[in-house]
Parts: structure tokens; sequence; C-alpha cells
């Protein structure tokens, strides 16, 4: 699980690498006056090939350790309410607008009962707000990337926007990713340590 989310923060800062690379290339063009038939090719126009595979493990392993750490946690603590069933561990990430807060309930609620009632929401609430900020810049990010590739060639000010939002991206989404490898590392340890004092396992 740690191995898929290090994958995705070191994708995202290759892809920030690159998309400055591929700038520094648009903005010539556009000073040059070409249009994008005659624009160098970048390594960055194939880096997007990269992100379904990373995408699809990242989901899969994901979601089975979530499924797995909310059955511990089921009994490790039976008597700790969760506000899904263990199914919506898996739905909760793949429809829309849904997902803009059932995971963030499915892990919450999963950290409660394993941690403890009295544990602070605040590490589960960081993870999220940056979740939910990253998306938000990085669909901006597309956008203004989809408005400097018009059929008449790159435009010299959107190209420059573009290393705000890709930068922006990067930084919200590595620290996405380091808070939760957080979460990740807090609720094993702590189911780990449970089961060992139960007598569980040896």
């Amino acid at each position: 699980m740690q191995g898929i989310a290090v994958a995705w923060c070191l994708l995202l800062l290759v892809d920030c690498v690159a998309a400055f690379q591929a700038s520094d290339v648009w903005r010539d063009a556009a000073t040059s006056g070409l249009a994008w038939g005659q624009v160098e090719v970048t390594p960055y126009d194939s880096i997007g090939y990269f992100y379904l595979p990373v995408q699809v493990a990242a989901f899969l392993v994901g979601c089975r350790w979530l499924y797995r750490s909310r059955r511990l946690a089921d009994v490790l603590s039976p008597s700790s309410r969760h506000t899904h069933r263990p199914s919506r561990v898996w739905l909760a990430w793949a429809f829309p607008v849904i997902n803009l807060w059932f995971p963030y309930q499915v892990v919450r609620d999963i950290r409660r009962a394993t941690v403890g009632p009295a544990a602070t929401t605040a590490p589960v609430q960081l993870w999220w707000l940056l979740w939910l900020v990253w998306i938000a810049v990085d669909v901006a990010a597309y956008l203004v990337l989809d408005a400097v590739t018009p059929a008449i060639g790159p435009d010299a000010t959107l190209v420059t926007a573009v290393r705000w939002f890709v930068t922006g991206s990067t930084v919200l989404g590595v620290a996405c990713g380091a808070v939760w490898l957080r979460l990740i590392d807090e609720i094993t340890s702590a189911q780990r340590a449970r089961l060992t004092t139960s007598g569980e396992v040896s």
C-alpha cells in the first residue's frame, strides 16, 4: 500500500518537471508564432499514459486495504458505529458526487474504531481537505492546459499560468499523499498492536 502511494507521489513530481520543460518549449513556440503542428514534441506529451495503471493499482490496493482494515475494526471494536457498510469501502470511491465525502467517512470511522473514540479527527480532516483542494486545482490545471492548445498555436500568457497550476497541483498531491501514508501507518500499527495485546496473534 505504501509503495503505491510513493509511486503516485513520484509520478506527480516527474509530471511537474516534464510540464515545466514543456512550458519552455511552448513559450518559445508562442514567441516565434508557431502553430501546434510545428511545436517540438516533449516527454510531457506521453507521461499521461502512466497515470491510468497507477490509478487503477491505487484503487484496487487502497480499497483492499481499507476493506481489511474495516473488518479488523469490526473485530477490535464491535460496538463502534460506522456510517457505511463494508461494501461501501469500494463503492465510496467509484461514484461521482458521493465520492466527495463517503471516503472521508469510511476512513474516519475505521480510524476511530481502531485508535479510539477520543482520538481527534484532525488528521483525517487534513487529508481529505488536501484531497479535495488538490482535485480542484488539478482540474483547473487541465482546463488551463486545454486553453493553451487552441488550433492557432500556444499562448504565452496561458503557458505561464500552466506552471503555477501544475506546481500547485503537485505540492497538494504530494502533501495529500504524505498525510495518507501517515494515516495508513497509524491505523495499521494500532490494529497490529491491539491484536497482539488481545492475544489473537503471536
